[in-house]
């Protein structure tokens, strides 16, 4: 399986410094729970000060809010590029994006972080209705999350049956959900 190179899309001249923090969390994140790495041991694994950590992000936490924070950047830019095209292809492109960041998916989910994970997928269903692709409710804000909580409960359970299912069933269930 191949697997995403994790990188903070935006450059700024700190963007090394976030990319080798980034890439080490990811790593030591496969080793052992988040709560167990230390700043300085992530620092040392990515030959980065820890001045340079501060510098950047005020936690472990904020690093995968700003990563994704980030993500949600590009996505939007994508999502902006593409015509007025159905829904269909916005879901391929969130479900691509799922598949590709599985590993960080399962990271998170190891981790008890679902809270970010869901925290993202609101800000992106919000991308997603202003663009719209789905329509307006009369509470939009409640819409969000309630999509954005479904979002996560089908990556949470395609996390545990290994991602047995493919791109494209994933499509049709969160389809089919949506309804």
């Amino acid at each position: 399986m191949k697997y995403r190179t994790y990188k903070f899309p935006v450059n700024n001249g700190n963007e090394v410094a976030r990319n080798s923090l980034f890439a080490a969390f990811i790593q030591l994140m496969d080793q052992k729970p988040i709560n167990q790495i230390t700043v300085l041991e992530l620092c040392q694994k990515a030959n980065i000060s820890r001045s340079a950590f501060y510098w950047n992000f005020n936690s472990k936490e904020d690093m995968l809010r700003k990563y994704f924070d980030g993500q949600l950047y590009s996505m939007v830019r994508h999502l902006h590029k593409a015509d007025n095209t159905p829904h269909i292809n916005t879901l391929e492109y969130l479900v691509r994006y799922f598949s590709l960041n599985r590993r960080l998916i399962d990271d998170l989910i190891d981790n008890h972080l679902e809270k970010i994970l869901t925290e993202h997928l609101v800000l992106i269903v919000h991308q997603i209705i202003k663009q719209n692709v789905l329509p307006v409710q009369n509470h939009p804000v409640f819409q969000e999350n309630y999509i954005a909580g479904g979002l996560t409960a089908v990556i949470r359970t395609w996390s545990e049956h290994h991602y047995q299912e493919s791109n494209q069933e994933i499509m049709i269930i969160i389809l089919g959900l949506v309804k």
